[in-house]
């Protein structure tokens, strides 16, 4: 699931905040049952994602959207190939997470473009991690890494498992 805040719900087109990650994927498509298919653009850089007017008219049409309002696309098809990324903890991993496993392509394309990582908890909390490819690795680090291992009680020879699943962010164990 990916929530859109509405930023701007003009006349000519729609400006939304893709909230997953601090930058939005190029292109966001979405099959809806009333519309059809709506394609999102990243308006520049960052997170603001446009809905050109040829779809804008559409959606608009159908349903009532204006600024302030949350768009929940609830299907993502796992075209992106995420992988799951699963790390048994070091002392070292306790400042900062090093996923040193080699692997085909990025397993989180989103967050090596965005350089942040957002996932939820078990409780339902999310936590945004700076995220880093290294020659190490993959890192996971910032001041919401620290919290996380402190609030989850996190030690050496835990497992750290990062998943894609149909919820908003990457669920963490």
């Amino acid at each position: 699931m990916v929530e859109l805040l509405v930023d701007q719900a003009g006349e000519k087109q729609l400006i939304v905040i893709f909230t997953e990650s601090s930058t939005a994927p190029d292109e966001l498509k979405v099959s809806d049952l009333r519309t059809g298919q709506l394609k999102f653009k990243r308006f520049k850089t960052g997170n603001k994602m446009i809905l050109p007017s040829e779809y804008w008219r559409k959606l608009h049409s159908t349903y009532t959207i204006r600024d302030g309002y949350k768009i929940i696309i609830e299907r993502i098809p796992s075209t992106d190939q995420y992988e799951m990324v699963e790390k048994t903890v070091e002392q070292r991993d306790l400042e900062q997470l090093a996923v040193t496993e080699p692997y085909d392509s990025e397993p989180i394309p989103n967050a090596a473009t965005s350089r942040s990582l957002t996932v939820i908890d078990e409780r339902r909390r999310p936590w945004t991690f700076d995220y880093r490819v290294t020659r190490r690795g993959r890192v996971l680090s910032g001041p919401q890494w620290q919290n996380f291992i402190r609030d989850n009680i996190v030690r050496v020879g835990d497992t750290v498992s990062i998943e894609r699943n149909d919820g908003h962010g990457y669920p963490a164990e």
